[in-house]
């Protein structure tokens, strides 16, 4: 797994807990917790600009990760550079409102496809139904609109690949699980009365490539800017259990690492929804 390490120790190795003082030096002893509020980050209704921090990461595992992919929901910059792995320095800046010098920044931002299903005209008691795949009969509790729309929400609960939630009075967004683009349409099909607007899937954007091996035990120092903003409504708390599991894709591990500096309410059709800020990297175990 990749593993976060605090800058800001007076020596290498030395334990700093603090995230406000990690604005570079040498690399701390102190990980950067999981999903922990403001273990970065200060809240970001304070008035930022930006925000930069400086950070260590390195493979914790047994073997050589490759592919090494990082992205976020919000408005993440990033730099990596090498380091001397015996020193385990890195520059360092005054403050968080500082920037490093000579240091060119990546944007980082990725996003989850997204799509409105607006619903036009009700089915009747019976009808057949199918939505990406999904298949399921009319009963007659679902003639009404928002029958309807509990309906289909209720039949997406357990979808691998979507989620839906209620958008408006009369319509369904549907979340493509995973990071990344996805143009899939999103149709209505019955041979009864129900009938949707067609729309394609959109919005979505893939993680950049952070590197293309990390051996073992080899540690990078990291910036990551913060450019404060509105939080991005496509991705909430379904990346937590998405980015918390392992899963095999081509006979190949893959790990999801999942940091959480923030949380949210999200005020709007979503509701109760809470919408974390988060920083993810994906890999692929070497053989």
């Amino acid at each position: 797994m990749i593993i976060l390490h605090y800058s800001g120790a007076s020596v290498k190795n030395q334990e700093q807990r603090d995230p406000n003082i990690s604005l570079g030096g040498y690399m701390s002893s102190s990980q950067i917790p999981n999903d922990v509020h403001q273990s970065l980050f200060i809240d970001p209704q304070v008035s930022y600009t930006y925000q930069t921090k400086a950070v260590f990461f390195r493979n914790a595992l047994d073997k050589g990760l490759l592919n090494i992919k990082v992205h976020s929901n919000d408005d993440f910059e990033i730099a990596v550079i090498s380091v001397d792995q015996d020193i385990a320095y890195m520059d360092k800046i005054n403050s968080t409102e500082s920037l490093p010098p000579s240091i060119t920044f990546t944007p980082i931002k990725a996003t989850q496809a997204q799509a409105v299903m607006v619903i036009e005209s009700l089915p009747q008691d019976g009808d057949s139904i199918s939505i990406l795949g999904v298949s399921f009969t009319v009963g007659a509790e679902e003639e009404t609109m928002q029958g309807f729309i509990d309906r289909i929400i209720l039949e997406f609960a357990n979808n691998s690949t979507y989620e839906a939630f209620q958008y408006e009075l009369d319509s369904v967004i549907f979340i493509y699980k995973n990071v990344g683009d996805n143009t899939n349409q999103v149709q209505l099909i019955t041979a009864g009365t129900a009938y949707a607007d067609s729309v394609n899937f959109a919005g979505g954007s893939d993680p950049v490539d952070l590197l293309p091996t990390l051996p073992v035990g080899v540690f990078y120092s990291l910036w990551i800017k913060y450019n404060q903003g509105t939080v991005n409504s496509k991705t909430f708390d379904q990346l937590y259990d998405e980015f918390h599991q392992k899963e095999l894709i081509e006979q190949k591990e893959k790990n999801n690492e999942f940091i959480s500096y923030n949380e949210k309410l999200f005020l709007n059709s979503y509701k109760d929804k809470v919408n974390r800020i988060e920083l993810s990297f994906k890999y692929d175990i070497a053989p």
